[in-house]
């Protein structure tokens, strides 16, 4: 039987709430790129008019996070297109020289809804970092919903003892045909391999 893994337990950063408003989300074209930013059944909706030539030509963005040295973190959202199309998805400075504590990842996207995950360390802390989907270059549209940034931390498994750690002694070394042990605590199971 396998042992129960261990796993990521989190405390948001931010998560979305459409339900009423953009939630701090806002959208930017530069270089001639055009977009519309719309709002409907807690989904944030992209209309690309004029994708330009980057991806950062158009930006859905998010600031005003506060990330903090050596903690990890995880962003997770549900995003479609209205065709396939990738996107690049980061946190990072909301400043010069624009730097991704996230690094720059790749999502492909299809026509329905998909969870996306991504796990990152900071090496610095940043209280005014943001939260970024470099869309242009593509002018294929594009939804997104249940963004949620958290703070995570690993938990060992609950249901499983460490193992302790027990002075046993064998003899003689090598073995013939008769070996012997010691211990000085409790033995519940020995397992002899013959590696030969």
């Amino acid at each position: 039987e396998m042992p129960e893994a261990g796993q990521y337990a989190g405390t948001p950063v931010y998560t979305s709430d459409f339900q009423t408003s953009n939630d701090g989300w806002s959208l930017n074209s530069q270089q001639g790129a055009s977009a519309a930013l719309g709002r409907q059944d807690n989904t944030l909706n992209v209309n690309i008019s004029n994708a330009g030539t980057e991806g950062w030509h158009v930006q859905l963005q998010k600031g005003n996070l506060s990330l903090q040295e050596g903690k990890k973190y995880r962003l997770s959202f549900k995003a479609k297109a209205d065709t396939s199309r990738s996107t690049t998805v980061y946190v990072g400075m909301a400043r010069d020289p624009w730097s991704a504590y996230s690094g720059y990842n790749s999502a492909v996207l299809t026509d329905t809804f998909v969870v996306y995950t991504y796990v990152f360390d900071m090496a610095a802390t940043d209280n005014n970092a943001r939260m970024v989907f470099d869309l242009g270059g593509s002018d294929v549209n594009f939804s997104v919903t249940d963004i949620m940034l958290e703070e995570i931390v690993y938990q060992e498994p609950t249901g499983i003892e460490s193992p302790k750690l027990q002075s046993v002694k064998i003899f003689p070394n090598p073995v013939n045909n008769r070996f012997y042990f010691s211990n000085n605590g409790e033995i519940n199971e020995i397992t002899i391999f013959n590696l030969h």
